[in-house]
Order: C-alpha cells, then structure tokens, then sequence
C-alpha cells in the first residue's frame, strides 16, 4: 500500500492539473437574439487532450445545467460552444461557428454568471454585473 500510495497522488495531481487547463473563454450573455443566441465557449489551454464527458455548465436561470455528452474529447488549444437549442438559426450573425452542443440554456442579461463543473468540482466561473447580487 506504501508504494501505491505515491503513485495514486501522482496521477490524482495529473488529473487536477489537468481539469484546471479548461476554462470558460467567452460568454454571450446578451445577444441581439433571446431566442437561441446564448452561448459559452469552453477553451484547453494545456497540452493534453482532456476528456469533459458529463461536465455540466450551470447558469442561475437555466432550467437545467447543461451537460456535455458523453465521448467528448476536448484537445489541447482546441475551443468547445455550448449553446442555447436553436442556435443553428438564432445566432446573431450567420458567419458565427455552429455549437458544439446546443442545449436549452438561460443566460440572465446583468448580475448573473455561469459555473463549468466537472461533477466533483467548480472548474472555472464567471460573472457579470454586480457581483453582490449574483447568487
């Protein structure tokens, strides 16, 4: 057990290490279109591909927490867009990339903000407005 120990500790920190190389990178919280506009991006800045099957990314207006689907790799430098369903046709400008995953997502305009989870634990947050009434 002594020698397992170590080994065990070295990969829990891999691990840690390398779930805090994803992060949120943008938030569109207030598109020209409510309907379908909102939208989070979801950056690898490490060096390794990291998998965020089953991570969730919480809002405080959101119905649900949006769940990333299963078998989903995330490779180093490479970007993921959550986005509210129908975002194919509500995104504000054509030219904007298609989600990555579009799920039904409520992003409140001021005081508000999103969490990434990776079910044991907040990855990253963000906010907007006033932070005193953000809850």
């Amino acid at each position: 057990m002594k020698r397992l120990l170590p080994l065990l500790l070295f990969f829990l920190k891999i691990s840690v290490a390398a779930a805090s190389d994803v992060g949120i990178s943008q938030v569109l919280y207030d598109p020209l279109n409510e309907s379908g506009g909102e939208a989070v991006e979801l950056r690898n800045t490490g060096s390794s591909a990291i998998d965020i099957s089953g991570w969730l990314l919480a809002t405080e207006t959101s119905a649900a927490d949006a769940t990333i689907p299963a078998g989903t790799i995330l490779q180093p430098g490479s970007r993921y867009l959550i986005a509210d369903a129908g975002w194919a046709a509500g995104k504000d400008n054509a030219a904007w990339r298609n989600a990555n995953h579009e799920e039904a997502i409520t992003l409140a305009n001021a005081d508000a903000g999103v969490a990434l989870s990776n079910g044991s634990s907040i990855v990253d947050a963000v906010g907007w407005g006033n932070a005193a009434n953000i809850g």
